[in-house]
């Protein structure tokens, strides 16, 4: 039965992108989204793509730091090309693991501990999604008026309390006392959800955290950019606001890459401005395809540098950290 969960779960989620699309389809005219997307100006698209490209560049700053509060060196360089090759896994690939998974593999080659290559990995997850929510709860003064009603504002503070309140659990974690576990997988898995010591107890930590809330703003730039891109109209501060929920609902594994529930949930936030559903999809459409295409470079990377074949930069076993030209 093992070795069917991971298909069976890879068609579930396609399954689910494809009926969240079908959906998303029936909110709107087909053929004006295509009519829209058709019009994209591609002089003024290329900026966006830069910026999603920019992105993975900083964010491979935030990796080097938050392996740094964990004692673990990073090389900045080689860790850009990894961070370009999981960004590439996690939106082209129908995985369950996707570039996490790629990203433990990458770094286990040149650790000795397989506890260390997950913990480097789940630290900078956690910091990513530290940043997010700090963005959400910091935009609710300023999203909560757009919902039509107090229904819809009471569900949107309870699902953003579903979502911090893991976080919060994990950042408490390391208070509580270390229980007796005799199974060494399980001990591994508290100390691994317990590291987030290693963020708030070092300045890096902080850092890391600002870094991340930078990152999704860039987002809602990029997002604002594409929109000018097709010819929609939208205030920078609407992306700002609206976009870092909707990257937070895409991030649900329920889905590939997010297609489908990014979709419906940028035609719901962007229709709470009066955005019409048709460039509204349009918009999560070409947004995701631009995240494709800032990160197609990992999928070259992949292919040139041989990782699967010990290329390069596939193992860094023999680089110290003095190597590292960003140390």
């Amino acid at each position: 039965m093992k070795r069917f969960r991971g298909p069976t779960i890879a068609a579930v989620k396609v399954a689910a992108s494809a009926a969240l699309l079908w959906f998303a389809l029936q909110l709107a005219d087909p053929a004006d989204v295509l009519r829209r997307i058709s019009e994209l100006n591609p002089a003024l698209a290329l900026a966006p793509l830069l910026v999603l490209a920019g992105q993975v560049v900083v964010a491979a700053w935030r990796w080097k730091l938050v392996a740094k509060t964990a004692g673990t060196t990073i090389p900045y360089w080689p860790g850009l090309s990894a961070l370009f090759v999981s960004a590439f896994f996690n939106q082209a690939m129908i995985s369950v693991i996707a570039g996490d998974g790629f990203r433990i593999w990458w770094v286990r080659r040149w650790t000795t501990s397989t506890v260390t290559a997950v913990l480097t990995v789940f630290l900078d997850r956690l910091v990513g999604i530290i940043g997010l929510l700090i963005i959400v709860v910091a935009s609710l003064p300023f999203l909560l008026p757009l919902l039509p009603n107090d229904d819809v504002r009471l569900g949107a503070l309870v699902a953003v309390a579903t979502v911090a309140a893991p976080i919060v659990i994990v950042l408490l974690l390391p208070l509580l006392r270390r229980p007796a576990i005799r199974r060494a997988w399980l001990a591994s898995l508290w100390d691994i959800a317990g590291s987030s010591r290693h963020l708030t107890g070092d300045t890096r930590g902080y850092v890391s955290a600002i870094m991340s809330v930078a990152i999704h703003l860039v987002s809602g730039v990029a997002v604002w950019m594409l929109a000018a891109a097709l010819g929609i109209e939208v205030k920078l501060w609407w992306c700002l606001v609206l976009v870092p929920p909707v990257i937070l609902m895409s991030m649900l594994p329920i889905s590939i890459a997010g297609w489908g529930v990014r979709e419906v949930a940028m035609i719901n936030a962007f229709g709470f401005v009066g955005l019409a559903r048709d460039e509204a999809l349009a918009l999560s459409v070409t947004f995701g395809l631009a995240l494709v295409a800032a990160t197609a470079i990992g999928g070259i990377l992949w292919a040139a540098k041989g990782w699967s074949s010990g290329g390069k930069y596939g193992t860094l076993s023999n680089r110290s950290a003095r190597d590292d030209p960003a140390h």
